[in-house]
């Protein structure tokens, strides 16, 4: 917003962006304000096109924090999967039902 009002000499706030882009007001103030909020592309769009700007100028990437969402994802998984292999291997050395001797 502060790069918006140094471009347009205009002042930019939640209410005004929200009137403009027909979004209601607090998804645009969760949009700003809330680090990770999952805004979709049909909103940042809208955004952009009221603000003149593109996706990039509004999106801030945390490399540290990826990298460390990535490595506690790769731990669940890893967790997750032991028990699912160690079911496998004993459903396939259950016994064999025997053959009856009657035919």
């Amino acid at each position: 917003m502060r790069a918006y009002r140094r471009r347009a000499d205009e002042k930019m706030t939640y209410d005004i962006l929200s009137q403009r882009t027909g979004m209601p007001t607090e998804r645009v103030r969760s949009i700003g304000a809330r680090r990770g909020y999952n805004a979709t592309l049909d909103d940042l769009n809208l955004i952009c096109v009221e603000l003149g700007t593109h996706a990039g100028d509004l999106l801030e990437v945390d490399v540290a924090a990826a990298a460390k969402h990535r490595a506690k994802l790769r731990k669940k998984k890893t967790k997750a999967s032991k028990p699912a292999r160690a079911k496998r291997k004993t459903a396939s050395k259950k016994r064999k039902p025997a053959k009856s001797k009657n035919r």
